[in-house]
């Protein structure tokens, strides 16, 4: 029986960012930014975000504001249209899904 150890398994936190995005090239121009973040902080303390994948966010990933106190790490974050490593101009339509914004203080992102 193979053992895993549960400190290198990820959790995904799946925005579902290609029913928000559109059409490439004229999404923006219906949804414009009235789209929800996909995770959103506020006025938190003390707070550890580890081993996890956000994935396709339909706007901004990551925004924590009035924050103390707070510790990345082994996350990545991940926004495409197709399943190529990279980015080109289809995945480039996958708009305003900036990765992390932070208002705060005492915060380390490794």
């Amino acid at each position: 029986e193979e053992k895993v150890d549960p400190a290198q398994q990820r959790g995904i936190i799946h925005g579902g960012g290609q029913d928000w995005w559109g059409i490439p090239g004229l999404g923006y121009l219906r949804m414009q930014e009235h789209r929800p973040m996909l995770l959103h902080i506020a006025a938190g303390k003390n707070i550890l975000l580890e081993n996890l994948i956000f994935l396709d966010s339909p706007f901004w990933t990551l925004w924590l504001v009035g924050v103390d106190g707070v510790i990345i790490r082994r996350a990545s974050i991940i926004a495409t249209r197709t399943p190529r490593n990279g980015h080109d101009l289809v995945d480039l339509t996958a708009f305003n899904t900036d990765g992390i914004d932070i208002a705060g203080h005492n915060v380390h992102v490794h």
